[in-house]
C-alpha cells in the first residue's frame, strides 16, 4: 500500500520559498498528488515516484516558479509530461492561465481527467501538438510566461521559448548548475535547492 500525500508537508515545502498557500489550495494539491501517484502507479507517468518525492522535488519545482507568475499571466508550458511542475503551479496561481503541451496519449488522458477532477476546464488547456516541429506555427505566441522542464536542452529551450514569448516576456528554463551555453545571461536566476535553479531569460 502506497503512502499518502501529507498535507503539512507540502505547506512546509511551499513555506519554504515564502509561499503562504490557503486550505483550498492545499486541499486541491493534495487531490491532484493523490491522482498522479494513482496514475503513474498503472501506467508510467514519470517513473518511480512516492509521495515525498513528489511533494519535496516536483512540487517544490512548481512552487519556485510561482514567485514569478503574476494575476492575468497567460502561461505556456511545453513538454508537461504527467502535469508537473504546471499543474501544481496552475493549482498556486488561480488568477494565471495555462496552456500545457504534451503530446504523448497516455499523458494527455491523465491531464484531461486531472482539469476535469479538479475543475481547471477555465484555467488549463491542454494541446497535443509539438511546438517544435514545426515550430510551433499553429500556436498563438504573446505568452508572458513560457517555461519546460526537462524537454530540451537549455539552449534549444531558449529558442523555442523567446518565440512563445511577447517581448517583455519571460522564458524560464529549470537548470543544474552547468553553464548554460548558447543563451543569454539570465535577467534573474532562482537557486531553490542543491543544484536546482530557475533561469529567467527576458525577451525583447
Amino acid at each position: 500500500m502506497r503512502e499518502s500525500l501529507d498535507p503539512d508537508r507540502i505547506c512546509g515545502v511551499a513555506a519554504a520559498l515564502g509561499l503562504n498557500l490557503e486550505a483550498s489550495a492545499i486541499a486541491r494539491l493534495t487531490a491532484f498528488g493523490e491522482l498522479f501517484l494513482d496514475w503513474n502507479g498503472k501506467i508510467n507517468l514519470g517513473g518511480r515516484i512516492d509521495a515525498g518525492e513528489l511533494v519535496s522535488r516536483h512540487f517544490l519545482d512548481a512552487f519556485a516558479v510561482a514567485r514569478f507568475v503574476s494575476p492575468g499571466d497567460r502561461v505556456v508550458d511545453v513538454g508537461s509530461g504527467g502535469g508537473l511542475p504546471v499543474i501544481p503551479l496552475a493549482l498556486v496561481r488561480s488568477q494565471a492561465r495555462f496552456e500545457a503541451y504534451e503530446p504523448t496519449g497516455k499523458k494527455v488522458a491523465f491531464l484531461r481527467t486531472v482539469v476535469r477532477e479538479l475543475g481547471l476546464d477555465e484555467q488549463v488547456t491542454i494541446k497535443t501538438e509539438r511546438v517544435e516541429e514545426p515550430l510551433g506555427q499553429k500556436i498563438v505566441r504573446g505568452f508572458d510566461i513560457a517555461m519546460s522542464r526537462a524537454t530540451f536542452p537549455l539552449s534549444r529551450w531558449w529558442e523555442i521559448g523567446r518565440r512563445l514569448a511577447r517581448s517583455g516576456g519571460k522564458v524560464i528554463a529549470f537548470g543544474t548548475d552547468e553553464i548554460a551555453v548558447g543563451c543569454p545571461i539570465p535577467a534573474e536566476e532562482l537557486r531553490y535547492a542543491v543544484n536546482r535553479r530557475l533561469l529567467v531569460f527576458t525577451c525583447s
